[in-house]
């Protein structure tokens, strides 16, 4: 296997926050979450990001602040953990949890939410506990919003101010309707029009359950209530819900059917229309640069595709949840989190040393740059590729990029071989030196556990291999 040496990337993927840092010399570093633990890459090396390592179980993913400075994740409660062990198990519903703070400039770490001081469960006596919802970033980043719901069954939102380490309640009014399903915190949203609550609601005059959007205001009043459902069907539940827009100007929702594909909403008028445009995910100050678009067709969720423009080609990553993704803050780079923390930019693929993910360990999320989202080019629908374009995949390999007919050229740091026949068996006729283009003649030929194919460059004519497992030492030449 080829060692990749990545000195000449130092100055894109080194954005760690150190102690002391200023505000205005911080650059969003790549933060992932395995377990009870959390890291940071500091110069393609994990090390934990011990300021903000919490006492308690981690139970959630990474919340980041829209300018990268913070981000906030909900924690089991130790009361928790204790009834917990007492009566093995609890089954059902959501269950008490705490919200963390991690300030990424100095690595300090403070609790948000925790438990009332006589918590109580299991105990004979009336059940005194919170539950709190994933919270939600205000479009300036100045304060946090989650969902409340306490153990006789209120509903509240509480709105955290992050200047002065305030936060206040708001019991949602009588105007609001009732969720249906097993109680739990309501999920906001924070748009520049209200905070938004999509849920699903039980319709008593007409006996079916609906999706609908509350809108609130900053003291949780009912402002406005649309239904979600295009045709009021109980059976067109939506999977997604996204909000379009920058910072200073959120008007649009952006909502996925299992049966009818994307839709968008006026949070405005409530007016729900259906598009042939996907989601587009970018860092906000570089919207010419790299995005990620979501790939889905008639109800299944295929994954994600990185589209770099300085590229020909997407790169796909099937099976990838929403918070095992996420762009670097330069737009031209993308980082997945699974067995292990790997970095790609379309023509590379680098793993981050030490970030390898051991059998049964819990993966929370990752996060590198803040990000918005806008509404892709009408028509503009990637899709993972299909049994033909894969057909040349070997077991355990990356999918072949090359084509027949193209050229491309070495991408490694170190020369490929090239041999008489596709096999490491085969004799070495000579090399392709890094950098060096080539024609594409014939392939791909799956062998000894490589992606082969025959290429042609000014000195040199035979079989050589794409790449390995963990990346690609070869990649095609854009038109």
């Amino acid at each position: 296997m080829k060692l990749l040496r990545l000195l000449f990337l130092i100055g894109l993927f080194c954005a760690v926050v150190t102690p002391g840092l200023s505000q205005e010399d911080f650059s969003p570093p790549l933060i992932w979450s395995v377990d009870d633990m959390i890291y940071v890459a500091d110069n393609l090396v994990a090390r934990p990001l011990t300021g903000c390592l919490p006492t308690e179980k981690i139970e959630s993913a990474l919340y980041q602040s829209p300018d990268g400075r913070y981000f906030a994740f909900i924690t089991e409660p130790p009361e928790l953990t204790k009834v917990l062990e007492e009566q093995g198990g609890i089954a059902g519903g959501q269950l008490p949890n705490n919200i963390w703070l991690c300030n990424m400039v100095n690595e300090t770490l403070r609790p948000i939410a925790v438990q009332p001081e006589d918590f109580a469960m299991f105990t004979g006596q009336p059940d005194v506990f919170a539950i709190h919802s994933r919270p939600t970033w205000s479009p300036d980043g100045q304060h946090l919003a989650w969902g409340l719901l306490t153990a006789n069954g209120e509903n509240a939102l509480v709105i955290f101010d992050l200047a002065d380490g305030t936060f206040e309640n708001y019991v949602l009014d009588t105007a609001f309707p009732s969720p249906a399903g097993v109680p739990m915190a309501l999920e906001p949203l924070w748009s520049t029009e209200g905070i938004l609550f999509p849920m699903t609601a039980f319709n008593v005059e007409t006996s079916e359950f609906e999706e609908v959007l509350v809108v609130v205001s900053e003291r949780g009043e009912t402002l406005a209530q649309y239904l979600m459902n295009p045709d009021g069907s109980s059976l067109d539940f939506s999977e997604m819900n996204i909000l379009i827009g920058t910072a200073e100007d959120v008007q649009q929702l952006a909502l996925y059917f299992r049966e009818t594909g994307w839709h968008v909403m006026d949070i405005n008028t409530g007016e729900v229309t259906i598009t042939d445009s996907v989601p587009e995910s970018h860092v906000p100050d570089r919207p010419d640069m790299g995005f990620l678009t979501i790939m889905a067709t008639e109800g299944i969720w295929h994954g994600w595709a990185f589209v770099n423009p300085v590229t020909s080609y997407p790169e796909t990553f099937t099976d990838v949840p929403q918070t095992s993704i996420a762009l670097d803050p330069l737009g031209s780079a993308v980082a997945v989190l699974s067995s292990f923390v790997e970095i790609r930019d379309n023509d590379r693929q680098y793993v981050v040393e030490g970030s390898e993910v051991r059998e049964g360990q819990r993966l929370h999320g990752i996060i590198w740059a803040p990000t918005v989202w806008r509404l892709s080019e009408a028509g503009r629908v990637l899709l993972p590729p299909t049994a033909t374009e894969l057909a040349g995949q070997c077991p355990g390999t990356q999918a072949s990029r090359l084509a027949v007919g193209g050229q491309g050229h070495v991408i490694d740091t170190v020369a490929n071989n090239v041999r008489d026949t596709a096999s490491t068996t085969g004799a070495v006729v000579g090399v392709l030196v890094p950098g060096t283009t080539f024609n594409v003649l014939e392939g791909p030929v799956c062998a000894d556990g490589y992606v082969w194919f025959r290429v042609q460059s000014a000195d040199v004519s035979g079989w050589t291999v794409e790449g390995d497992a963990t990346g690609y030492w070869l990649a095609p030449v854009n038109p």
